[in-house]
């Protein structure tokens, strides 16, 4: 999967939390939501974040995002931009976004932020895993399967 981001205060982000969907700054005024490549996040974030606080960087995954997203130039590069509020689902990890010691910020990989949230990848595989009886039947506990039934306590 294709992960985009994008920069939001940490209040902006509580309040698309409440409302069920993200619209942004610019969804109104624009048509989208302004977001980056992962390798674009630091020239952003340094261009138009400069001394701020309180932001968060959410990773997208471009494929689960429910409004169009279309790749255009802006400023010699090209950008993802979303055309529509932005569904939550589609955010699969939330970031507190901080600049360093310098006063300048990093991209998501050099970001020293933790974790605000981080969302299953597949709800679906997920609650298929608990709908099973037993470990058993779900791969990632193989070491707890047993050999026999006399020896396992999921008999």
């Amino acid at each position: 999967m294709t992960s985009i981001f994008h920069i939001v205060s940490r209040d902006a982000w509580a309040a698309a939390q409440a409302a069920g969907e993200y619209r942004g700054d610019t969804l109104a005024s624009e048509g989208f939501i302004h977001c980056s490549r992962a390798d674009q996040v630091a020239a952003v974030a340094n261009a138009f974040y400069a001394g701020q606080a309180h932001l968060a960087l959410l990773r997208i995954e471009r494929e689960r995002v429910t409004p169009e997203v279309r790749d255009e130039p802006s400023g010699g590069d090209v950008f993802p931009h979303i055309y529509g509020p932005l569904n939550l689902d589609a955010v699969v990890e939330v970031m507190t976004f901080a600049p360093g010691a310098d006063g300048r910020f990093a991209g998501p990989r050099g970001n020293s932020g933790r974790a605000i949230r981080r969302v299953a990848r597949s709800r679906r595989r997920v609650s298929a895993s608990r709908d099973t009886v037993g470990p058993e039947y779900n791969p990632r506990h193989r070491s707890r399967i047993a050999t026999s039934p006399a020896k396992s306590p999921f008999w």
